[in-house]
């Protein structure tokens, strides 16, 4: 599960820039095409993949919707065929929103609190 917090305006990038890059990074950008060919290869290999993906984007959107809305009440998702029952609080909402350097921040003290200090954390 993941919160869209900021989706700032972009500007589109002109074509001559996208095959600029392409050309500067050819070896990357061979790289992505063979990846990218085998992900939809696996993908259309899977049975249940489409469906899976689509149960998955309707859970984001509820917890979405819930920690938009967050009360003191919490969201219980019944289990299903890909997930066990989950239950989102305000504790989970408050984590999944952090930035991913708040984050880092908090799992870095919890790992080495004697190198992290808690004030370090909240910078």
């Amino acid at each position: 599960m993941y919160l869209i917090c900021s989706t700032g305006k972009t500007r589109p990038v002109p074509q001559q820039t996208i095959q600029r890059l392409q050309m500067w990074n050819n070896g990357d950008t061979i790289l992505y095409t063979r990846a990218r060919q085998k992900l939809l290869q696996r993908i259309q290999s899977e049975e249940n993949f489409m469906s899976e993906l689509t149960h998955f984007r309707h859970i984001n959107s509820l917890v979405q919707t819930h920690c938009a809305e967050v009360g003191s009440e919490c969201l219980v998702i019944q289990g299903s065929r890909w997930n066990r029952e989950i239950t989102v609080c305000k504790d989970l909402c408050e984590q999944i929103s952090r930035s991913e350097r708040k984050f880092t921040r908090m799992l870095q003290h919890r790992q080495r609190p004697d190198i992290f200090s808690e004030k370090y954390t909240n910078i």
